[in-house]
């Protein structure tokens, strides 16, 4: 767990700190959870760009790495893959797309990983989609569900009211991007101390 936790970082921070075409593009595939816990990713090459699609049957997620000098295409195939790194950005493959890793704490967080990669090819660092983009898990090797889902997995739970009442308000803002924003704050007001 600890190599793995070397390689997180807050999406905010990578995004505003330098950039994009500056960071580190060298991509590893890790097959299992403990290919990541121990970083021993098969490197693929440098990143290029991406294409995503929600056809779950196709595996038309892809990313396009340049190695050798070659363009390749890579499947983004969620049931093959835990996940992959982009410079010391980790994602997990969710069923639909991949996420990004942004708080290890009682809970794993996760936001859209396309925010990064659409970031990546020059993009701002905001959703550019119309469906959930904040997830979370148990642990790093348990399902992804939406952040909603919380609201109702994690109810009984006494310690966790303020954080689900912060979640349940942002839930309901007006426009994707001020939820995905309510929710991060949520999850940095609760969660910022980086418990692992």
């Amino acid at each position: 767990m600890r190599v793995l936790i070397i390689f997180l970082m807050f999406f905010y921070g990578v995004a505003f700190g330098q950039d994009y075409k500056e960071l580190d593009r060298e991509v590893y595939v890790y097959k299992t959870f403990e290919d990541a816990q121990n970083d021993k990713g098969e490197f693929i090459g440098e990143y290029e760009s991406h294409k995503w699609t929600n056809d779950l049957v196709s595996n038309k997620n892809i990313l396009f790495v340049k190695k050798d000098g070659v363009e390749i295409k890579y499947p983004l195939k969620h049931d093959e893959l835990w996940g992959f790194r982009v410079g010391n950005v980790v994602f997990r493959m969710a069923k639909r797309l991949p996420v990004t890793i942004v708080k290890i704490s009682d809970l794993i967080f996760y936001n859209d990983g396309y925010m990064f990669l659409n970031y990546l090819d020059g993009e701002g660092m905001k959703t550019t989609r119309s469906t959930d983009v904040i997830y979370y898990s148990d642990n790093l090797e348990s399902d992804i569900h939406v952040i909603n889902r919380v609201l109702t997995y994690k109810k009984d739970i006494p310690e966790m009211e303020g954080f689900l009442k912060c979640i349940d308000e942002s839930l309901h803002l007006r426009g994707y991007q001020n939820r995905v924003d309510g929710c991060t704050v949520c999850i940095e007001e609760y969660y910022g101390d980086d418990r692992d």
